[in-house]
């Protein structure tokens, strides 16, 4: 007799062991908070201890606890850190509370079914759960179904050579079931309905952080683009954090995640050649006599005992007599003729680089201060500094490049040159301000020559001794002239170079995400 029981104690064991194994799994995954894998791993002992109404209340609180996260995560609404830029956003920008922070930081990523390295091909019919069995084993997956499973009616699988998921993929349809990965070696088969892939099918989250090269208002555009393309339950932008927040079934975040990254790419960049050639000319022209314009009077009389001082080398005429006698201190008459042309050529080459759509300027000059306001009158021990503004003298230019390809690009250009005018009567300087805008389309390394910043200025100067100049036929003996001419003329030559290719020009990937109601499954 007691053998007998020891007998059936041993069976009992025996039959309960991978049940119990397989439970306590479970119940360790669920202490970790890993709920969804606790369900699957429930499921798969009530397989084998389809008795054990224990099992069944575990696996029933564990599937509550997924279907409280999810609807929590489809319900949280986040909660704006700084109001939206614009309304379309507002669903978008918020804040990423410490504990998603935690969640996305310390999560592992779903398992993913390490299907055997071979091709078969396939000729099954009948019930659906013995072909999952048949492809799983072919392929090295265990499967196992969840206790709701209902089978389909009977189906037939026929299928050329194809790998495992390829086959996966097929049965899935035929049978409208889906699968559900539990390690590399297991997965679950669970009918295709909506309650069970919003309560079974894995959750993903990742934080996507944003580059530095874009704005938040990028970021923003660009999130919520994929929030209305794929209709995620969670993405959120952090303009505080610069993190992107994606929370969703595996497929949608790997899809969100490649979008933003398509999206994110670097734009177009162009590298432009400037060269400043800048020519000037200038002439003048001089002649005519050069006549003395002070004439020295010395006294040469004695009255009052005055003593006659003459230096050496002057020349005099005498006028007068006696007591009155004066002399006048002349010089020589020189005749002038005179020409003298310059001409001056300044060169300056400098490279810019500037993204697509982003003005670039290049400034060349000096800051010249220039006094606004004075306070005049200030009682004694009281200083009042002026107030004084800072002008950029010289040369400006500003450019915004649009690419269109890979080889040609439209430059829209100003070129600015400021210099110091005439002095007011108040002592502030006018500013002489010349400007030229246009824009032109160029292939790469054709080059556009920018004209039409040019001055000229023409001095005429007349020294003569009056009256005698006026004189008929011989005036112009007592006439001095000076002109000058004075030409500036600046060349600006353009040669673009596109450095980086706009994002048309680069490949596009795919996504293939299933259709509306089913979505393809990650293995």
């Amino acid at each position: 007799m007691r053998f007998a029981v020891l007998i059936a104690v041993s069976a009992g064991l025996l039959a309960g062991g991978p049940a119990m194994r397989v439970a306590r799994d479970a119940a360790k995954a669920a202490r970790s908070g890993d709920f969804l894998n606790a369900y699957f791993l429930y499921s798969e002992a009530l397989r084998l201890d389809p008795a054990n109404t224990q099992l069944r209340r575990d696996r029933a609180a564990a599937l509550q606890k997924v279907q409280s996260r999810v609807a929590g995560a489809v319900n949280a609404s986040p909660v704006p850190s700084q109001p939206p830029s614009k309304p379309e956003w507002a669903a978008v920008t918020g804040s990423i509370t410490p504990a998603e922070l935690q969640e996305a930081q310390t999560a592992e990523p779903p398992p993913e079914l390490a299907f055997a390295p071979l091709e078969k091909s396939f000729e099954l019919s009948g019930n659906a759960k013995d072909i999952w069995e048949s492809v799983g084993k072919t392929f090295g997956i265990e499967i196992f179904f969840d206790p709701d499973y209902q089978p389909p009616p009977p189906v037939r699988l026929y299928t050329p050579e194809a790998n495992g998921p390829v086959t996966f993929r097929i049965l899935e349809e035929i049978s409208n079931s889906f699968v559900a990965p539990v390690s590399s070696r297991r997965a679950m088969v669970v009918r295709d309905l909506p309650q069970k892939r919003i309560a079974l099918q894995p959750v993903a989250v990742r934080l996507i952080p944003i580059p530095e090269r874009i704005a938040i208002q990028e970021a923003q555009e660009m999130a919520s683009l994929v929030q209305q393309s794929l209709e995620v339950r969670r993405l959120t932008v952090d303009p505080m954090k610069r993190l992107i927040l994606v929370r969703d079934a595996v497929m949608k975040v790997h899809a969100a995640t490649q979008l933003l990254s398509d999206l994110s790419q670097p734009r177009a960049q162009v590298h432009l050649e400037a060269q400043l050639l800048s020519v000037r000319k200038s002439s003048s022209l001089t002649f005519g006599f050069q006549w003395q314009s002070l004439f020295p009077v010395y006294y040469l009389g004695d009255w009052l005992n005055n003593v006659v001082s003459v230096p050496n080398t002057a020349r005099l005429i005498l006028l007068g007599g006696g007591q009155s006698l004066l002399g006048v201190g002349i010089t020589s008459i020189a005749a002038v003729a005179q020409a003298t042309e310059s001409d001056a050529v300044a060169m300056l080459q400098t490279d810019l680089v500037a993204a697509d759509g982003t003005p670039a300027t290049l400034t060349l000059g000096d800051r010249y201060p220039i006094v606004t306001s004075l306070f005049v009158g200030a009682p004694e021990g009281v200083v009042a500094p002026p107030t004084i503004n800072f002008e950029d003298l010289g040369f400006t230019l500003k450019f915004t490049p649009q690419v269109h390809g890979p080889d040609e690009v439209s430059i829209e250009f100003e070129v600015e040159s400021k210099a110091l005018g005439e002095f007011t009567a108040n002592g502030v300087p006018a500013i002489q301000n010349r400007k030229f805008q246009s824009k032109v389309r160029l292939r790469t390394d054709e080059a556009a020559i920018v004209s039409g910043l040019f001055g000229s200025q023409r001095f005429r100067t007349t020294e003569a001794i009056p009256f005698l100049s006026r004189l008929p036929l011989l005036g112009k003996l007592f006439q001095r002239r000076v002109s000058s001419t004075q030409d500036n003329e600046i060349l600006l030559v353009l040669r673009p170079r596109v450095k980086v290719a706009p994002p048309s020009e680069r490949p596009v990937r795919g996504v293939w995400l299933g259709t509306e109601t089913r979505l393809r499954t990650i293995y």
